[in-house]
């Protein structure tokens, strides 16, 4: 079962399948009673969307790329999203999932280090969104 679920983790599939897992993901953690130990990513989603809007940020900056939802979620509305990744698979995922969109820009490091390198270039305002 582990190759096969690594395996599925690399195919287009698996970003219909966590889009997809979201929404139940939400009301289950509804019907628990909201528990902060753990929110669903789709009230994390939501809560940066109406921040972007409230505020009329275009650009992003978030820590911890991972599987690359939060910028899926937020590229409708950002001009630019930079993102910093640590992890070897998970940037080399986000580079495929996000080759040739002129609004991603990928930064692979430590984001105790490429932060404080990124900063300078912010020239507007911005939503930050530190997840690693």
């Amino acid at each position: 079962m582990g190759r096969l679920w690594s395996a599925f983790r690399e195919t287009p599939a698996w970003d219909v399948y966590k889009r997809a897992a979201e929404v139940p993901d939400y009301y289950f953690w509804r019907l628990r009673g909201s528990p902060m130990r753990r929110v669903p990513h789709l009230v994390k989603q939501r809560t940066l969307w109406e921040y972007a809007r409230r505020y009329r940020l275009r650009q992003m900056v978030e820590t911890g790329t991972n599987m690359g939802q939060m910028i899926r979620a937020m590229l409708p509305l950002m001009d630019d999203i930079y993102s910093i990744e640590m992890g070897d698979w998970s940037m080399a995922r986000a580079q495929r999932s996000f080759a040739g969109n002129p609004k991603v820009h990928l930064i692979h490091g430590d984001s105790t280090v490429e932060l404080p390198r990124l900063l300078p270039t912010v020239r507007r305002p911005t939503l930050f969104w530190l997840d690693a």
